[in-house]
C-alpha cells in the first residue's frame, strides 16, 4: 500500500513503550512515553489490531537494521 503525503502530521519524540495492554476485540493499546526526571510521561496512545502490530514490529525492525547499515546516528 502507498501512504498519502505525511507533511504536517503531528510528530512525537518518545523513548519508552511504557505499557501494552489489551484493548479488546483482538487489539492492543500501546502507551508511548518519554522519560522526565526518572518518571515515564505518556505522550500518546495507539490502538492497533494485534496481528497488524506483529507485522509492524517486523517492518520497524527491518527499517532500523537498514539505518544501522547506512551508519545512521543512534540516540
Amino acid at each position: 500500500m502507498e501512504i498519502l503525503d505525511c507533511v504536517g502530521i503531528p510528530e512525537y519524540f518518545v523513548t519508552v513503550i511504557g505499557k501494552v495492554e489489551s484493548a479488546g476485540g483482538g487489539c492492543v493499546r500501546i502507551y508511548a512515553c518519554a522519560e522526565h526526571g526518572g518518571v515515564l510521561v505518556p505522550i500518546y496512545c495507539t490502538v492497533m489490531p494485534a496481528l497488524k502490530m506483529i507485522a509492524a514490529t517486523r517492518q520497524v525492525q527491518e527499517a532500523v537494521r537498514e539505518l544501522f547499515k547506512e551508519g545512521e546516528a543512534v540516540h
